[in-house]
């Protein structure tokens, strides 16, 4: 009779053990399915006291399709930038390792890079505008080891993100010609860095 409860006391330890497995793994896939718990909805605009929102979706739609919004067309309106230097800026894919993209984010030299493009993007709170563009860098890479412009938007950890539209605009001008010279500085960058942290 012992040896019966003891066998079944072993079944249902197994039973609520698989169960609790079960349980878990739902609680930590659930909050992923599309997109990330936190997660930018919106970008603002700012140009010195005006300022323009646009939805991540709205932008996400014209990244792929070249189709504009009206709150998406309006911007290109009011910035006078050409759409299609921006849906190509926005489109265009890094290979990155996640590991890589952590390491360097979280050394010196990454921690000054992402403080000079923490001055065009960055939260509403002055506090955190390193760590939210790091968090964002790394769950961008982690997915595919690809990183975009459109995805860091998207894996932004607030709702809404701010964009300094006058430093954009100045910036923007430089960065279609740019895509081409850090593409393969990048891949010189990445051999380099793959050999440095292993």
């Amino acid at each position: 009779m012992n040896l019966f409860f003891r066998s079944l006391g072993h079944k249902i330890s197994r039973l609520l053990c698989k169960a609790s497995v079960v349980l878990l793994g739902a609680l930590v896939i659930i909050p992923f399915q599309g997109k990330p718990v936190l997660a930018a909805e919106e970008i603002v605009f700012q140009y010195g006291i005006a300022s323009h929102s646009v939805s991540i979706e709205d932008l996400k739609h014209f990244a792929a399709t070249g189709e504009m919004s009206r709150s998406v067309r309006f911007l290109f309106d009011f910035t006078k930038q050409n759409p299609q230097i921006a849906r190509r800026i926005l489109v265009q894919e890094f290979p990155v390792e996640t590991v890589i993209v952590s390491n360097l984010a979280n050394s010196v030299p990454g921690e000054m890079v992402l403080s000079g493009v923490s001055q065009l993007i960055y939260p509403k709170s002055d506090r955190a505008r390193i760590q939210a563009l790091r968090g964002a860098l790394i769950v961008s890479a982690s997915d595919d080891n690809k990183v975009s412009l459109i995805e860091l938007f998207r894996n932004y950890p607030t709702q809404q993100m701010y964009v300094d539209g006058k430093l954009l605009s100045k910036t923007a001008k430089d960065v279609n010609n740019m895509l081409e010279i850090f593409e393969e500085s990048l891949k010189v960058s990445l051999s380099f860095l793959r050999d440095l942290y292993k």
